[in-house]
């Protein structure tokens, strides 16, 4: 009974979670303040390379796909720099969403004391701390895309 509360409790969580992540203002999110900036050891995004996020972020689940009211998480062959800019905003906002969900979890130990909510709490965890990384990987390619794309813009004109 206790595992289909907790069962119950993470789906709940997950709807919500993607409501209030559609409801989040964008201009809350900028990808050169903390915490959205790379720290140092992630050297801008290569860290997540050594570890071979490239090789596995492909082929995690996609909830664009299955929400239509979500932005595809795909860039075009020759993005704009709204396009860009964009795709920087949602992916702040997935990594937000991401550690709301992992905090928020913790709520199964609640349902569930012991050993049973703490492996619940850590299958919830390895099923959210994918993403993170995946948010962190991508994060400075696709600025450092946008800031290419704005310096040809501006060289355009």
């Amino acid at each position: 009974m206790k595992l289909l509360l907790c069962a119950l409790y993470l789906a709940a969580l997950g709807v919500a979670a993607h409501f209030i992540g559609n409801a989040l203002p964008r201009t809350w999110f900028h990808c050169d303040r903390f915490p959205w900036r790379s720290f140092p050891w992630e050297r801008g995004g290569r860290i997540y390379r050594k570890i071979g996020v490239h090789r596995w972020k492909d082929h995690v689940p996609d909830m664009s796909k299955l929400c239509r009211d979500m932005v595809p998480k795909a860039v075009g062959a020759r993005p704009t720099a709204k396009q860009l800019q964009t795709q920087l905003e949602e992916n702040m906002v997935a990594e937000a969403v991401h550690w709301a969900l992992v905090l928020l979890s913790l709520g199964v130990v609640w349902i569930w004391p012991g050993i049973g909510g703490g492996v619940v709490y850590f299958l919830s965890l390895w099923g959210n701390l994918p993403f993170v990384l995946i948010q962190r990987y991508n994060r400075p390619r696709l600025a450092r895309l946008l800031e290419r794309q704005i310096s040809k813009q501006e060289a355009a004109r």
